[in-house]
């Protein structure tokens, strides 16, 4: 009796393991190796799909995926990928649309800003409305840091994006002419779901 006392605490020690700690993407904590970022309140749902930008022969392509439990090395985390087409006076200047895919993409995160959040504050949104921060990447470029701050819109039954996208940090270009900004000019632009 004794040694099946002892057989069946050595199993059930053995069959256990801790579990990971969740957070939400919206809370700032340290994440800890092989917790889970998760988006709890489904934040990013929303954006998932095709936006388009239209400004006479300028467009501006944004195509987004959710991707979920995504173990990026440290912790898993749910979070926003895509890519994106840019099309200025009728010639494309960038295309990493045909390319897309959940182990390539151009644009990835997952960071909540409210309100009052910097280093884009928004004054049209509500006390409790969510924007979501992410990396925005032009690959021949790849000495310059842009991110994008996207806010969901539904405008009388048309959902759209606001998108803020600008640079940040300092750079050192790889050579003397080399472009100080990305093929997608940093500014504001709104986006029509397809």
């Amino acid at each position: 009796m004794k040694n099946l006392i002892l057989l069946l605490i050595t199993l059930a020690s053995l069959s256990c393991k801790a579990q990971s700690p969740v957070y939400g993407i919206s809370e700032r904590v340290k994440l800890s190796p092989n917790s889970y970022n998760k988006d709890i309140d489904n934040d990013l749902n929303k954006f998932e799909g095709t936006w388009v930008y239209q400004n006479g022969t300028t467009s501006f392509t944004i195509v987004f995926q959710k991707l979920v439990q995504y173990f990026n090395g440290d912790w898993y985390e749910d979070k926003l990928i895509g890519s994106y087409k840019y099309i200025e006076n009728g010639t494309e200047l960038v295309n990493y649309l045909p390319s897309f895919s959940t182990s390539k993409f151009t644009i990835d995160g997952n960071t909540v800003k409210v309100k009052e959040s910097l280093p884009i504050i928004c004054n049209d949104c509500s006390l409790n409305e969510r924007r979501i921060e992410l990396y925005f990447q032009d690959t021949e470029r790849s000495y310059l840091s842009s991110k994008i701050i996207i806010r969901y819109v539904n405008d009388n039954g048309v959902d759209k994006i606001q998108a803020h996208l600008y640079g940040f940090g300092p750079y050192i270009p790889p050579s003397d002419d080399a472009p100080d900004s990305i093929r997608v000019p940093y500014g504001d632009y709104v986006l029509i779901k397809q």
